[in-house]
């Protein structure tokens, strides 16, 4: 045979080979295709079925259609985007028949002359009702007021208990703060109202092993979930002793007063913490604490307070 029929027969073979093998690995491939095809739709079944009942469950938290006043259309949407879809239900009935009132001096002359100077809003849980009273009124006083409706039960408006038959009430500086707290963490304000009031809640999320527990006892009117947090490592004096000076810096307009109260009561909270032995928190403590630069040099030894008088080692 001489060398063109070698070639031939060669190149022959070659493509009978080429076939063969070619016939194989399409027929492998297509096993391949076929086999991921089965797992492919089983997994999207799978999906499927969740994605079911995920919607189904969302549709009992996030009913699709739910009718309140426009303005609250932005505040709404990210606030269903931050909160527990659980916690949403509490709110979810009142915010059908929420009513925002504006109150101006051509509408209520004495209700406006009485708030202007106090309150740039307020929220009444008896008759479901926000009332913005100034003329320049803002999203972040808005957004705060619904905070209070979307906490509310019967009378009572987050931590902001009230038992009529005792004619008691507690929690309002607490609940303040804590409103304010969640008013700032949802819509990242950079300004807040209650400073005071803020800065001391954010201590006392510090006693939860996480802040979310909080939140829910917020949304759940639990104030008692704060209570028995707090009494692990406080005693009930010391907890009624930091709710009163809440109340207190949530109602006073005397500067001074409030000052002082307001670094009395980091103060103690942070003997409190510290009795927990538990480094995270208290660390985390501190660094919530020492943002107030009087306090970090007071906690470092740079100012000493020596009754009665008030020394610095600085200048």
């Amino acid at each position: 045979m001489n060398v063109p029929d070698i070639i031939t027969t060669l190149s022959g073979i070659y493509a009978i080979t080429y076939i063969l093998d070619s016939l194989i690995e399409v027929n492998t491939d297509l096993n391949i295709l076929k086999k991921n095809k089965e797992r492919h739709t089983t997994a999207y079944n799978i999906i499927d079925d969740i994605t079911i009942k995920n919607e189904v469950e969302n549709q009992k938290y996030f009913p699709k259609e739910i009718s309140y006043p426009k303005e609250l259309k932005e505040i709404v949407i990210e606030f269903k985007n931050y909160i527990e879809p659980e916690n949403f239900t509490i709110c979810s009935q009142r915010l059908k028949d929420l009513k925002i009132n504006y109150i101006t001096i051509l509408k209520d002359i004495k209700k406006y002359l009485q708030n202007f100077c106090e309150n740039e809003g307020s929220y009444t849980p008896q008759n479901n009702t926000i009332d913005i009273y100034k003329i320049f009124s803002k999203k972040n006083v808005l957004s705060h007021e619904f905070l209070h409706m979307a906490s509310s039960k019967d009378e009572n408006c987050g931590f902001h208990l009230i038992t009529r038959f005792e004619d008691a009430e507690i929690g309002r500086g607490l609940n303040e703060g804590y409103t304010e707290l969640l008013n700032k963490r949802i819509w990242k304000y950079k300004n807040n109202s209650y400073r005071q009031n803020v800065k001391i809640v954010r201590l006392i999320e510090t006693l939860f092993d996480d802040p979310k527990e909080m939140e829910n006892a917020f949304f759940n009117n639990d104030l008692d979930k704060v209570f028995l947090q707090f009494l692990k490592y406080g005693t009930k004096e010391e907890f009624f002793e930091i709710m009163t000076n809440l109340d207190n810096l949530a109602t006073t307009n005397q500067i001074i007063f409030s000052n002082v109260d307001n670094i009395k009561t980091q103060l103690k909270l942070y003997e409190i913490i510290k009795r927990s032995n538990d480094p995270k928190k208290i660390t985390n403590f501190e660094n919530i604490l020492d943002e107030n630069k009087f306090i970090k040099k007071l906690r470092h030894g740079k100012i000493i307070l020596d009754k009665p008088n008030l020394k610095s080692k600085t200048k």
